[in-house]
């Protein structure tokens, strides 16, 4: 069968009610090419009516394009982009901070590939990270790259704010590969479903860290200490094996564990931030002074049985019962930590607070579970943030 394209010489993806499929576009003659197709499903559709629906801009019920974006189909491959076809996985790493650097630093100290993108940065430029720990200092040279970039993207590290994982990925979302794996690893929750609805076809991870690092400035990080890093499948599926990619990350990222329901991490992440996270951001405090100060220490036991709540009808009853044990455990732990939504409001920055209360307020609803305390903390970070 042969149509008519508006170029020669393309390669476009489809996503399709299906799933992801792909389809080879090669020279024929007089501007005519004929799609050689790999579908992992048989899916009965008119071709036609589907590439001519993507090039006049017809609505999905009337092309069969699946359209997230509103400047069009997210599964059309950028012809202009160069696909990385190695053995080993090539990170691209969105959100080059203090977690997102301490971890290009470990990657590439492993041998990895490793390629910061950067809202300013220029293709092929060299930007050179340090990494403190203790008395060592580690630098490396890592290429960096804007999101327009030339290259597609086959493993791709997300450690942005919360609220900047969508937009994040949107910008470079031209250049993923159809088989691309997406890590999340920021704080907070909610945004994992967004980015989960956005890009059905393509293969996305959670993850959750308590490794410690605080950049001291641009490029300069320091390591504050180690701790455990938890990755899984964002969504369900009967195959919960561990992904290829894992064994490389794991032998690169010390004491990674990976986990076949990664959700129990989340929340438990999540449950704590919710109690540590406001309380010191409003009262200006160390983490330590939560259990140090008994006027604080009367704040947290009441707002964190609201969690605890929440936590037990969203099928979480373990990490409701441990609650008490694991707050104490981790304000004792971080002790002379000042919280990341502390550091926020210092820094006149937005907070995550949506992704972290905000999320947590929303589970509530949805449980009918009143929680005045956190709803009180809520409105008063967003106050103070505004």
């Amino acid at each position: 069968m042969e149509i008519r394209l508006r170029s020669n010489d393309d390669f476009a993806f489809f996503a399709l009610k299906g799933g992801l499929h792909a389809f080879e576009v090669k020279t024929v003659r007089n501007n005519s090419a004929r799609l050689i197709y790999r579908i992992r499903q048989r899916v009965r559709f008119n071709f036609r009516d589907n590439i001519e629906g993507w090039h006049s801009g017809r609505s999905p019920a009337q092309s069969g394009v699946q359209y997230i974006h509103g400047n069009g189909p997210l599964s059309v491959f950028n012809p202009g982009i160069q696909r990385l076809n190695t053995g080993q996985a090539h990170w691209h790493i969105l959100g080059a901070g203090a977690i997102g650097s301490l971890f290009a630093d470990a990657l590439s100290t492993d041998g990895r590939q490793v390629s910061l993108i950067l809202r300013d940065g220029v293709h092929g430029k060299i930007r050179t990270q340090a990494v403190e720990r203790g008395d060592l200092v580690s630098e490396k040279h890592f290429k960096t790259t804007g999101p327009r970039g030339h290259t597609g993207i086959s493993h791709l590290l997300v450690t942005t704010k919360a609220y900047d994982v969508c937009s994040a990925i949107d910008s470079v979302v031209h250049r993923l590969n159809p088989d691309c794996n997406i890590v999340l690893l920021s704080n907070g929750m909610g945004f994992q479903e967004q980015v989960l609805a956005s890009l059905p076809s393509l293969n996305i991870y959670c993850g959750t860290t308590t490794e410690g690092a605080h950049l001291l400035a641009a490029g300069h990080v320091r390591h504050a200490g180690s701790g455990e890093t938890r990755i899984g499948r964002a969504a369900k599926i009967a195959d919960d094996r561990r992904p290829l990619w894992f064994h490389q990350w794991e032998r690169a990222i010390d004491n990674s564990v990976w986990d076949s329901d990664i959700q129990p991490a989340l929340w438990t992440k999540l449950a704590i931030n919710c109690v540590i996270n406001p309380l010191t951001a409003l009262n200006r405090c160390h983490n330590g002074e939560l259990g140090a100060s008994k006027s604080l220490a009367n704040q947290v036991a009441p707002l964190r049985d609201e969690i605890a709540a929440v936590c037990r009808a969203q099928g979480h009853a373990e990490i409701a019962e441990a609650l008490p044990r694991i707050t104490a455990a981790v304000i004792q732990a971080t002790s002379d930590n000042r919280s990341s939504m502390l550091q926020d409001i210092d820094a006149g920055r937005l907070t995550e607070i949506d992704y972290i209360t905000g999320y947590l307020l929303e589970v509530a609803d949805q449980h009918s579970i009143d929680t005045p305390l956190n709803r009180a903390l809520f409105e008063a970070i967003k106050s103070r943030a505004h």
